[in-house]
């Protein structure tokens, strides 16, 4: 097992947070509507915003899960169940509950208001509070750390009894086979879950066991990294061929749910569902593969940056919603392009979400409280 950092997931956990943001900044600027969201811009849709979410949409939150897997591993193993335990609730159940009693009953106001730019000051927000907006079953982007609690509760027995190890010496015992095993699970829920962004993030306490399931494969697959040379055998593989494949089938599953959603009645939607989910799954763990693969091999070095983009990402994925709607619904009058309101929003939620990390959560008693007392910088 290698217990020593790995600074290429720096780089990778900034990746997903700024991913994130990126594809809920991009949601009411879509050509179709794909994907509920309480904001529907009146401006044109953009087609490059359609390609970014749907590109991110197959593998960003991935990435969250891979990592958090990861993380627990080397927990665990310097510290043990119990602090790993104690770990969680303190890293992830308290800030579910905080955020779930400051940020929910508001996300909630504008689900149910649709609220307009134009009121968002002038009274919109008399009760965003109410009592009745605690007991709604909206988790929204919280459903994140809901899950990763629900991991981390089954891993501890699966940890406990050895059956992690056991899998993964089976595992490496037998790659060919896993991989087969690995792929088919992907590809077998990507199927069941057909859906235009592939996967249905849930958004209230009630758990989609679909969705569970596939999340937990990746976190316990980050789980598994850590073990022998797991990260080495990654690295070796030929980067140039795992863009090209992401690449390839990424154009490809696009060019079938074209020809799905213009030409139905002239094919089998079986059979194209079939072909969908197919081209999804490589393109899935292909680009997957290809960040660990060039982070690893090409910034597993230690950067101030990206140890800092990296630190605030916990952060920076809990706030970052409220700032996203606020700059949306900010941005329903003006008259520019599709592309340009995305911009302008993902930047301001980005600006404004890392602004947050550093002045109310880097030095202060959240930060103390989540990662341990920082030194502030001397003049």
């Amino acid at each position: 097992m290698n217990n020593s950092r790995v600074y290429a997931f720096d780089l990778i956990r900034a990746l997903a947070a700024i991913l994130v943001i990126i594809f809920h900044a991009g949601l009411p600027y879509l050509t179709n509507n794909i994907s509920p969201w309480m904001i529907t811009d009146p401006v044109e849709g953009s087609k490059i915003v359609d390609l970014t979410v749907w590109l991110s949409h197959r593998f960003q939150m991935h990435l969250f899960f891979i990592m958090s897997g990861y993380f627990a591993n080397q927990v665990i193993a310097k510290k043990g169940l119990a602090t790993f335990f104690t770990a969680r609730i303190k890293k992830i159940f308290i800030p579910l509950l905080i955020g779930g009693i400051i940020l929910l009953p508001l996300i909630v106001e504008f689900f149910e208001k649709k609220i307009i730019p134009a009121g968002i000051f002038n009274g919109n927000f008399q009760n965003p509070y109410r009592i009745e907006n605690w007991s709604k079953v909206l988790l929204a982007h919280l459903w994140y750390l809901y899950y990763l609690m629900g991991f981390s509760l089954l891993l501890i027995p699966m940890v406990k009894f050895s059956l992690l190890k056991k899998l993964g010496q089976f595992f490496q015992a037998n790659s060919k086979l896993a991989l087969i095993m690995f792929c088919s699970i992907v590809f077998s829920i990507h199927l069941m879950m057909n859906s235009p962004l592939s996967i249905n993030d849930t958004l209230s306490f009630k758990i989609d066991w679909l969705v569970f399931g596939y999340y937990f494969v990746f976190f316990c697959a980050g789980y598994l990294i850590n073990e022998d040379s797991n990260l080495e055998k990654i690295s070796e593989l030929p980067t140039r061929v795992l863009v090209f494949t992401s690449g390839a089938s990424a154009v490809v599953s696009l060019i079938l749910i074209t020809i799905k959603n213009e030409l139905a009645p002239s094919f089998s939607p079986v059979f194209m569902d079939l072909m969908i989910s197919v081209t999804t799954t490589i393109y899935c763990l292909a680009i997957l593969l290809a960040i660990f693969n060039t982070c690893y091999k090409s910034y597993n070095q230690k950067n101030v940056v990206f140890s800092y983009l990296s630190d605030a990402s916990y952060a920076v994925y809990i706030v970052h919603l409220p700032f996203v709607i606020l700059f949306q619904r900010m941005a329903y009058f003006w008259q520019v392009p599709a592309l340009l309101k995305w911009g302008i929003v993902g930047f301001a939620t980005l600006a404004c979400s890392f602004l947050f990390y550093q002045l109310i959560v880097r030095y202060s008693p959240i930060g103390t409280f989540l990662h341990g007392k920082r030194a502030f910088p001397s003049a």
